[in-house]
């Protein structure tokens, strides 16, 4: 897949994988994982698409879930293992930036 972001924990990743034989592919990937897929996987779906639309500052106006962002995007290019490891890792240890009134 390109292009796109992606949440979804491993149970709904699963569920959808399992009915990738029931649809025929083609050149939307979204709309197939995303749309077709997990309507027949009956894969629950948010939209949260008002947070990456019309200028929206994520870091200004974020909101926060015991201490983590609610949403965010996070895009890096790895040339090694060891790179990917090291950007796991920083996922996992983003927090949310302390407002200032």
């Amino acid at each position: 897949m390109q292009g796109a972001s992606y949440f979804g924990n491993g149970k709904a990743i699963k569920l959808i994988m399992e009915h990738t034989n029931e649809a025929i592919g083609f050149n939307m990937d979204d709309i197939l994982f995303t749309g077709t897929l997990a309507e027949i996987a009956n894969v629950s779906r948010i939209d949260y698409s008002a947070h990456f639309r019309g200028q929206f500052n994520l870091q200004k106006e974020e909101n926060c879930e015991e201490g983590h962002p609610l949403v965010f995007s996070f895009f890096r290019s790895f040339k090694s293992l060891e790179e990917y490891i090291k950007a796991y890792k920083a996922l996992h240890d983003i927090k949310c930036i302390k407002k200032k009134n």
